[in-house]
């Protein structure tokens, strides 16, 4: 291409991930070794990649939750993100998924991702591992687990320190803006986004004109993909009194792939495993695009009345369900008094 195409790049992250050292490693060539800014300046230049100039902008943002409400305001406009983890924090490493992915899909919907480990000279000095036993060394393989889980284009481990593939992490910022892969399928994602949020906007109308008998749910933070629900423990159940907090998040593809429906306050139940997750089968193979989750929390409701012992997804549980039902709802009435009263 002969004339110069802007490119706006946008790194995002948890705080002291190194996003901002990656900046300087890579517009400066040297790494800070003193004071280091929040964030980095905006930065322009011209660059060459394959044969083709292009001016790229980058920018830089904070990802400590002060910041939550000015982030996206840097997002509006970008070409392509930076998403990035410290190879030794298995914090910021969850918290792509739990967190950044679902930021930049609401405020930026279709726009590419480049996944980035940080801090790759850290990984396997053994001595900072000693050193810092609060480091957890995140192998290649997760970080290659962790790109297909989020859908991002690229993959790439670096080191700001060493400047190790650091220009290898901007020229995949690039190349993946020239030369997207394929505009059909980015142009129905993007349309399956919508789709989704729409959805999703619809459902909180009517829950909130429309709530059902003992739950309530909307955003958290106003992020329309997570959820939060309360339910109140059916009177006629062993868990009756409890209020139990659950977790939901919606995929990009809302409502033709189920939610995901988790138990945030723990809850003994055959149905119901230590780590929060449901065994039901409208989450599972029998989701429809007609079911919303008005109809999966009354469902969940009905669950904790009556309890799916032949179906289980914690068998010991089932067992006891089964053949010393006395034992089983005294011990559900014992973890209701522990773990869901107010």
């Amino acid at each position: 291409m002969s004339a110069s195409r802007f490119i706006k790049c946008v790194t995002v992250g948890d705080g002291a991930v190194g996003k901002t050292c990656m900046l300087i490693s890579y517009t400066s060539n040297t790494f800070p070794t003193d004071y280091v800014p929040t964030v980095f300046d905006n930065f322009s230049a011209n660059v060459v990649v394959d044969g083709n100039t292009v001016n790229l902008g980058l920018w830089d943002t904070a990802g400590q939750e002060d910041y939550n409400r000015l982030r996206p305001l840097s997002y509006r406009g970008a070409d392509v993100f930076l998403l990035a983890f410290s190879l030794i924090s298995k914090a910021s490493y969850e918290n792509v998924a739990k967190k950044w992915i679902s930021e930049l899909r609401h405020y930026s919907p279709g726009v590419p991702i480049i996944l980035v480990g940080t801090k790759l000279d850290l990984r396997d000095d053994k001595q900072f591992i000693i050193d810092h036993p609060g480091a957890a060394p995140m192998s290649t393989a997760q970080g290659e687990e962790l790109q297909k889980q989020i859908g991002a284009a690229a993959y790439i481990e670096c080191s700001s320190k060493t400047q190790q593939n650091v220009k290898a992490v901007f020229d995949a910022a690039i190349k993946v803006v020239l030369q997207p892969p394929k505009q059909k399928k980015k142009k129905k994602q993007q349309k399956s986004e919508r789709m989704a949020f729409r959805r999703i906007i619809k459902e909180l109308k009517d829950l909130q004109k429309d709530p059902p008998t003992s739950c309530s749910a909307g955003p958290v933070a106003d992020d329309m993909y997570h959820w939060q629900a309360t339910i109140m423990g059916p009177n006629d159940s062993p868990y009756a009194g409890g209020l139990f907090i659950v977790t939901i998040h919606f995929p990009p593809d809302y409502p033709f792939k189920p939610p995901k429906v988790a138990f945030k306050t723990r809850v003994f139940h055959p149905n119901i495993n230590s780590n929060g997750n449901i065994c039901l089968d409208i989450l599972k193979d029998q989701w429809s695009p007609a079911l919303t989750i008005s109809k999966v929390l009354l469902s969940i409701c009905s669950l904790l009345t009556d309890p799916n012992p032949d179906d289980p997804l914690v068998p010991e549980i089932a067992h006891m369900c089964k053949n010393d039902p006395s034992r089983y709802e005294s011990t559900a009435r014992n973890w209701t008094q522990k773990y869901a009263m107010l």
